[in-house]
């Protein structure tokens, strides 16, 4: 509870406005009041206060010595002492009564007892005009009968006397003695002395923004409005519905009430009233001012025909600010037969310069409306309250009561008249406003038809949606008592937009209450009523009828009840407040700090015994209602029928024009999304002189096109535009209006700031929105996420469905279509997550907008875009071929696509890498890079290559290279070949010789390419090297390379052998300049021998004696014998090989024999080796790096 307690107090000193001192601790005071007892001669001071503890409100009240008094007794004592001093008189009827003569006629209204007819036959909830004339037809015998027993009386005395027929009074003109011998009847309550009423008399359709609810459909159709007044309406005058008259044979057709009737339901094109579609006009013409038997007849006729709302232009001056019979009348009227009724607040020009509102227009049921001035447009900032316009407010016990209700334009209007041209002069007076609010309730009644019935409700939501503020401090947004804040234009002027957005999404809430409808607490709550978003301002009105009724409590027009209103948030806490004491109505407002639901409280304070009220809460949303807040949507392609004589009138001229244009304009919102194109309105179908303009901002003065049918603004940025259809010198016009956007798309890639690229692999999929970055390192042979975007960076949306295409080392792989037809200029669209395999290496992604070319470009040339990126290598194994599939080409980047891979050899050897494509049809090439650091460096350090054409074995060997124990290989498609190739990687280790050298038995089995040896020799000593094919049938080749460091391609040979085919022996001799170590290398040739078996020898020698097979050093039969072994019995070959050649044929054979024979024992020649040991570069198949 301590909690509780102060977040209320902590609340409340921010939701009052106003400082107030209480009395009392431990409460806040809500409101205070000095009350004059003008017959007890004291003035009692009055406070509403608020425990901070409970949050229940309770009354205090002083006297001048500040002693707590008990305000409801001292009341009676007054009511006492007045009732003495007066008897049943009205003040100003006892005042005529000490000047009168004996003789002297007095018109008199007599207000009689009566049951109250609304307890009797009260509202049903869904009630029907039908209901409401049976309802009436009911309640007329009740009041009959408590008026024809006085009636009566007075005839008796020999004066006429009229009855009331929707209320319980008499009039009569009766001598003073007859007054105060009539005022002793138990029956009578009050005698009300004569009133001398009279008329109290540019259309404000566009400042009080009935425009817009008419561009909504709300028009005032299914509503009949009834102007009651002395004189009729015109039912010649074009421009109006149906008149229908409550003496036809008498209409007495006069200037004001047509003017009158005009601001109601004109239909003419720029004289148009706020309900200008109402069915029918009523004139109640009642002929003649001050009998109010008159006025009841006439209203009582308007009732049967079907009234929804009366429009009341008329009243009598109240110089003392007290109410009347006609206000009691009025009050009567609306409580009991549930009529919506709408007075002027009068004008200081009939009551000599007075200030107060009038009567009936003091009712507390009534809607009283005052004068405004709109200087002739639209906008609000230079209105002003009219100078003849009263206001000062009714009396009342604690002198709070606020008066008017309401303000709407009534000075300087453009009227309707009596005779042709029908419109055309002006005129000024409250008169004229009052019945632009009759036409507002009239449009909310055709909004929801159950308004009729509920004139509480019409009043709440027309003050609720009052925004528009003219005199005086805003209502207070942080809540407080509103009577603190006394102005000239009540809750404001109406605005007729925001009242119809209330009724429709039902912001109110009705019912008949008395005191057993209020929980324990006194309350009545409207949970989460107002669903409110951050800093919305809402304003919430709570609105009651007083009591008319005569009876014994009542002598006087009575409100028997004391609401308060308090709008607490979802905490309970309180964040306005309205508690005021005298008003039949309550109103707060307040800024949301939050998005949340609000409760609406109505708390009784004050419910006096056996009596029942009808009440209504309604609640508004302050709104946009600049020119443009109700312009109508428009897009690109579409033809929309409109006609300005629904349209507002705000502008009459235009920044880039000469042309008049004081017609009605109607408004369209046009969206362009990019920048470029050329805007084309086009209005036609207008038999009426309409022209169109073009606004880039939403002011007559940022017009950037117009014509009289076309305009058009080419390379429009892009933004939002307001097309306006507005009349030439005042023409009103139906049209049909299209736009176009004219220009071309054009489709390219985008990168939004989160992306590396436009185009990009990622090693995950991922959910967006940004879908990156790119990762450290990209998956081999494994999945691959590839993600593009695009966009229209054109002046016009694509018109077509088209497709998308990613390629992969330019080879298209995957493609996606886009349903939508419209990419409109500046719009994004993206594809992600797309998944493939991609092997190591370097590859290039590529993606193609529009690959069928289907949409038509400004510009066809930035469809496509690439980049590569590097995927982490394959690792190989020494001396385990590697099967692939068909490498990348070379592409068109800076490094070639590649097939790539790693290879980590054995320790400081020399080593090599081959490839053979697996058939005859390939070239593929061979690179070895010494770089790779990620996904986006690696195979860019070029070592060497090897480039034979067709399908020749590649392969690069690398002699003694440092500390780098890693070598990266790289596979690429040399212009032709689809099949797999066989790479294949070796080193040194164990295979370090120094000549004579003597090996049998290598082996290069199926898929392995090549093996690599290291060799050292010494400088100008002539070495020879013997390559023999042991078995297969394989095309080898062996080369020598070096020497120590290095690089080496196939072609990059010193020297080598590959000359005698497949299963030949090869040789050559070299005589290095430089000693060291240098590679040899023993490779298959082409891929017709990749996948052969074979086995081999290698002999190296410094130097050797021809025919010395046995390397004794002796050329004798023993090398005879050793050769034929070697030939015909599987001994060992000749050491070295050729030493056995004796022939000079570079081939061992029997023919050898032959020779060695017939030197050795028949003096034939000298033994004569081979020759033409090969010391060529190998060319055959070589292509340029």
């Amino acid at each position: 509870m301590k909690l509780k307690v102060l977040f209320l107090s902590i609340m409340f000193s921010a939701v009052l406005a106003y400082s107030l001192e209480s009395p009392v601790p431990g409460a806040r005071a809500l409101n205070r009041s000095v009350v004059h007892l003008e017959n007890l001669n004291m003035d009692i001071v009055v406070y509403k206060l608020m425990d901070l503890s409970t949050g229940k409100i309770y009354e205090k009240a002083y006297d001048e010595n500040g002693k707590e008094v008990i305000l409801d007794h001292l009341l009676q004592r007054e009511a006492f002492a007045r009732e003495t001093k007066y008897g049943k008189l009205d003040r100003r009827l006892f005042d005529i009564l000490r000047t009168a003569g004996k003789n002297d006629l007095i018109m008199v209204t007599i207000w009689l007892a009566c049951p109250d007819p609304s307890e009797l036959y009260p509202r049903s909830e869904n009630m029907t005009k039908a209901d409401r004339i049976e309802r009436t037809r009911k309640i007329l015998p009740i009041i009959e009968s408590a008026t024809r027993p006085i009636a009566e009386r007075i005839r008796e005395m020999g004066f006429k006397a009229s009855q009331g027929a929707l209320a319980p009074f008499v009039t009569a003109k009766l001598t003073p003695d007859a007054i105060r011998e009539i005022s002793q009847e138990p029956a009578v309550v009050k005698i009300y002395g004569p009133t001398e009423d009279h008329r109290n008399s540019d259309y404000g359709t566009t400042t009080e923004r009935a425009t817009f609810a008419w561009l909504g459909g709300i028009d005032g159709m299914n509503t009949v409005v009834c102007v009651h007044e002395d004189d009729g309406v015109s039912s010649a005058n074009p421009y109006l519905p149906p008149v229908v008259y409550w003496k036809p044979w008498s209409p007495n057709v006069e200037a004001h009430a047509t003017g009158v009737a005009g601001v109601i339901a004109s239909q003419e094109g720029l004289v148009r009233g706020v309900s200008y579609h109402a069915d029918t006009l009523l004139s109640a013409n009642f002929q003649e001012f001050g009998n109010l038997a008159a006025y009841d007849s006439a209203a009582l006729w308007a009732i049967n025909m079907g009234a929804d709302v009366i429009n009341m232009s008329w009243g009598g001056c109240a110089y003392s600010g007290e109410m009347n019979d006609r206000s009691r009348w009025v009050d009567y009227l609306i409580k009991v037969h549930a009529i919506s009724i709408v007075t002027s607040a009068g004008n200081t020009g009939n009551c000599s310069g007075d200030t107060h509102v009038g009567n009936p227009g003091n009712a507390y049921n009534v809607i009283t409306v005052g004068s405004m001035d709109d200087h002739d447009n639209g906008f609000w900032s230079d209105d002003n309250i009219s100078s003849f316009s009263q206001y000062v407010n009714p009396v009342s016990t604690h002198n709070d009561r606020e008066k008017p209700e309401l303000v709407a334009l009534g000075e300087d209007v453009l009227m309707l008249s009596t005779s042709s041209p029908w419109t055309g002069y002006i005129n000024s007076g409250t008169s004229f406003s009052s019945p632009a609010v009759a036409g507002a309730a009239a449009l909310l009644m055709d909004a929801n038809d159950n308004l009729k019935y509920w004139p509480e409700a019409v009043k709440a939501i027309l003050m609720a949606s009052a925004f528009h503020n003219i005199e005086g401090p805003e209502l207070p947004n942080s809540g407080g008592s509103w009577t603190a804040y006394d102005d000239k234009d009540g809750a404001g002027e109406i605005v007729v937009s925001t009242a119809v957005t209330a009724v429709i999404n039902s912001w109110y809430r009705t019912a008949s209450v008395t005191p057993s409808s209020f929980d324990p607490d006194g309350y009545i709550d409207y949970e989460d009523a107002i669903d409110a978003t951050e800093g919305d301002t809402w304003r919430v009105v709570l609105c009651w009828d007083a009591t008319a009724s005569g009876g014994p409590n009542y002598s006087s027009d009575t409100l028997n009840a004391d609401l308060d209103l308090i709008v607490l948030d979802e905490n309970e806490i309180p964040v306005a407040t309205s508690n005021s004491w005298d008003n039949s109505y309550e109103i707060c407002q307040f800024v949301a700090t939050t998005t949340q639901h609000y409760t609406i409280r109505v708390s009784r304070y004050r419910f006096d015994a056996g009596t029942s009220t009808y009440l209504s809460v309604a609640w508004a949303r302050k709104e946009d209602v600049s020119p443009c807040s109700r312009a109508i949507d428009i897009s690109p392609g579409d033809t929309i029928t409109q006609g300005t004589y629904k349209g507002a009138m705000f502008w009459d001229d235009y920044n880039i024009s000469s042309w008049t244009e004081t017609g009605r304009e109607i408004v369209f919102r046009l969206d362009v999304p990019y920048s470029g194109a050329e805007i084309q309105a086009h209005i036609f179908n207008n038999p009426y002189d309409v022209d169109i303009f073009i606004l880039n901002d939403c002011d007559n003065n940022s017009a950037v096109a117009y014509g009289n049918s076309f305009a058009t603004y080419p390379d429009a940025p892009a933004g939002t535009y307001y097309l306006v259809v507005d009349g030439y010198h005042g023409a009103i016009s139906t049209f049909d209006i299209t736009v176009s956007l004219v220009g071309e798309p054009n489709l390219t890639h985008y990168q939004p700031a989160a992306w590396p690229y436009p185009v990009f692999p990622r090693d995950t999929s991922d959910t967006g929105p940004y879908y990156g970055p790119l990762p450290p390192e990209l998956p081999s042979d494994d999945t691959t996420y590839l993600n593009m975007m695009g966009t229209n960076n054109g002046s016009a949306p694509t018109d077509t469905i088209f497709r998308h295409q990613f390629y992969i080392d330019g080879v298209p792989t995957w493609w996606g279509a886009w349903a939508a037809n419209n990419i409109n200029p500046g719009e994004l669209f993206i594809h992600a997550n797309v998944p493939v395999m991609i092997k190591g290496g370097r590859h290039t992604i590529g993606d193609s907008i529009d690959v069928d070319n289907v949409i038509a470009e400004s510009d066809e040339s930035d469809n496509y875009y690439e980049h590569q990126f590097v995927w982490k290598p394959i690792e190989i194994q020494k001396e385990v071929p590697y099967l692939s599939t068909r490498p990348p080409d070379y592409g068109s980047g800076i490094y070639p696509n590649c097939d790539g891979y790693k290879f980590r050899r054995s320790g400081m050897y020399a080593y090599g890498v081959g490839i053979a494509p697996t058939t005859d049809d390939e070239d593929y090439d061979l690179r070895l890079y010494t770089d790779y650091s990620g996904s986006e460096s690696g195979f860019s350090v070029l070592a060497d290559g090897s480039y034979y054409a067709g399908p020749n074995v590649d392969f690069v060997v690398a002699a003694y290279s440092g500390t780098l124990d890693s070598i990266y290989p790289a596979v690429t498609r040399y212009l032709s070949g689809h099949d797999n190739y066989y790479i294949d990687a070796t080193d040194s280790q164990d295979r370090l010789f120094v000549p004579p050298v003597m090996l049998s038995d290598q082996n290069l089995p199926p898929h392995r390419l090549l093996n690599i040896y290291e060799v050292q020799l010494s400088d100008t000593t002539e070495y020879y090297f013997y390559l023999t094919n042991s078995s297969g049938n394989a095309n080898l080749g062996f080369g020598l390379f070096g020497p120590d460091t290095g690089y080496y391609g196939r072609g990059d040979f010193l020297v080598c052998g590959n000359s005698n085919g497949p299963g030949g022996d090869e040789s050559f001799v070299y005589t290095p300049s430089i000693s060291g170590w240098y590679v040899l290398a023993v490779y298959k040739n082409s891929s017709e021998d990749e996948a052969l078996d074979a086995v081999y020898g290698i002999q190296i020698y410094s130097g050797f004696l021809c025919g010395d097979a046995n390397s004794d050093g002796n050329v004798n039969y023993i090398d005879l014998t050793y050769l034929a072994n070697f030939l015909f019995g599987g001994g060992p070959a000749p050491m070295p090989y050729m030493s056995g050649d004796v022939n000079g044929d570079c081939t061992l054979s029997i023919s050898d024999l032959t020779y060695f024979a017939n030197y050795l024992f028949a003096g034939g020649p000298a033994p004569n080796c081979c020759p033409t040991v090969s010391t060529e570069k190998e060319t055959s198949g070589s292509k340029e790096k």
